[in-house]
């Protein structure tokens, strides 16, 4: 089999590292001389007062600022043969958006470093295809993706695909699931499973086992779960998880012990002006994990039942602040209720 090597882009974070970045603190003025002492005589002369003592010396100012992610930057691009077998990485981004029905070739999409070749795996996966995963995780043989497309009937009948398989060797494209509103969240289990999450105010999860044994399934009742088989039964090998929060799920971990964190992506200012934006929240099982086990039914999974809990940011010990100005500090997990999550958190 092939070997599939997956290179994950993502925003690079600059950071700016300063110290002592004002001047030096000034020296202390000099303490003035002591005044000379009188005369002992009636004829005496008055001691000469003292001389004013010198002024301290400024401080030296050690400022010094560096720009971290421009040098790790600079770093990749000289080692890259070193670091990922190639030479000659590009410094800039591709700046031209190619139309996906005006690609002929691979080379046409994507602006390689010498000694990089690229291909098309597939053209037959549907518009908006986000969130790729290896399946399985160990020695895997397809992609799994979510299609970021909200509901939607398509031509020949049926709800638009949310899911979807790809071979890594034929290409051969499957559909797993339909009828998800905005799939955008999509991992692989520590146990087996693939959760696949919705990016909607109402967003949920679904938690799919046995995924490329699986074909077009629909979700047809978000709000109550329902799923149905390809033949309009009631499906086996997927559910929909809903003791986990309802949020527009934007970004999502999922650890050995079945706790799930991810990002409700809620823009501040939604609705109202002076709205919040969308927290953090952490699933926590009630069973938690402790083996490193497949499961074999869904009923095994510790996204069963659990708890949610929202992230609060605090930037002052002791004392409870938070908000804007203190989005950088100390943080505690506070209890919300998964289908009110959203307005727990406020």
């Amino acid at each position: 089999m092939n070997k599939w090597i997956s290179i994950a882009a993502s925003a690079a974070l600059v950071l700016t590292l300063s110290a002592c970045t004002s001047d030096g603190t000034d020296g202390i003025d000099g303490i003035d001389g002591v005044d000379g002492v009188d005369g002992t005589s009636i004829t005496g002369t008055d001691g000469t007062d003292g001389v004013d003592g010198v002024d301290g010396i400024d401080g030296v100012n050690y400022s010094v600022v560096k720009d971290f992610g421009k040098e790790k930057e600079n770093e990749l691009y000289i080692k890259s043969l070193e670091y990922f077998g190639f030479d000659g990485a590009k410094k800039d981004g591709f700046t031209t958006n190619v139309m996906r029905k005006d690609a002929k070739t691979a080379a046409d999409t994507i602006d390689l470093a010498d000694g990089l070749t690229a291909r098309f795996l597939t053209r037959e996966a549907a518009n908006k295809a986000d969130l790729f995963n290896f399946y399985p995780a160990e020695n895997p043989t397809h992609i799994i993706s979510c299609i970021e497309g909200g509901v939607e009937t398509l031509a020949n009948g049926k709800l638009n695909p949310s899911v979807q398989s790809w071979n890594l060797e034929t290409g051969e494209v499957s559909t797993i699931l339909r009828g998800m509103e905005r799939c955008d969240g999509l991992r692989v289990t520590p146990w087996g499973t693939v959760l696949a999450t919705e990016e909607t105010t109402d967003g949920g999860a679904y938690e799919i086992i046995d995924p490329l044994n699986v074909v077009n399934h629909t979700v047809v009742d978000r709000a109550n779960g329902v799923i149905e088989d390809e033949n309009n039964a009631t499906a086996t090998n997927i559910v929909k998880r809903t003791a986990m929060a309802q949020m527009s799920w934007e970004g999502l971990t999922v650890l050995d012990s079945g706790v799930v964190i991810g990002g409700d992506e809620l823009r501040p200012g939604t609705g109202t002006e002076d709205a919040d934006g969308g927290a953090i929240f952490k699933f926590v099982p009630d069973t938690v994990r402790t083996t490193t086990d497949l499961i074999t039914d869904l009923s095994q999974s510790p996204l069963v039942s659990g708890s949610n809990f929202a992230m609060q940011v605090q930037c002052k010990d002791g004392t409870s602040q938070w908000g804007q100005g203190c989005e950088v500090g100390n943080a505690r997990w506070i209890s919300v209720n998964g289908e009110n999550a959203r307005a727990d958190a406020d």
